[in-house]
């Protein structure tokens, strides 16, 4: 399966794939070209690193039924002439509980902190 594409009022939220992850751990390029996104220097957003990119990219694999149970890329359009940027990452750690529960979380770049974006994509 593909990715899926979510809009909010401000963002897209690109699921992973394992394609997108496996880009997203070994190869910076790829993962802008496939995200279809700018991708900042200083990726990944805080508190993730390759041992999460790695979770995420087993998970993915193990789990190809899971599409949108995993992670989540938050891209911000760009205005104009200016690309789509990638600004976070977040979502699911796997499909609900029996009891229809589930684990979330989120990261946004330093530069896009405390301006409503986590708040936004949770409601999403």
């Amino acid at each position: 399966m593909g990715s899926i594409l979510l809009r909010t009022e401000r963002l897209q939220l690109r699921s992973a794939t394992p394609e997108l992850a496996a880009a997203d751990l070994n190869d910076p390029s790829d993962f802008s070209r496939l995200l279809e996104a700018d991708v900042p220097q200083d990726w990944p957003p805080p508190l993730n690193d390759d041992h999460t990119k790695t979770f995420t990219l087993n998970y993915l694999k193990e789990n190809p039924d899971a599409a949108g149970w995993g992670t989540w890329y938050f891209l911000l359009p760009g205005k104009a002439e200016e690309r789509t940027r990638a600004i976070g990452i977040g979502g699911f750690k796997g499909k609900p509980s029996r009891q229809g529960m589930v684990e979330i979380g989120d990261s946004v770049m330093p530069d896009y902190q405390r301006l409503g974006f986590a708040s936004e994509l949770q409601r999403a």
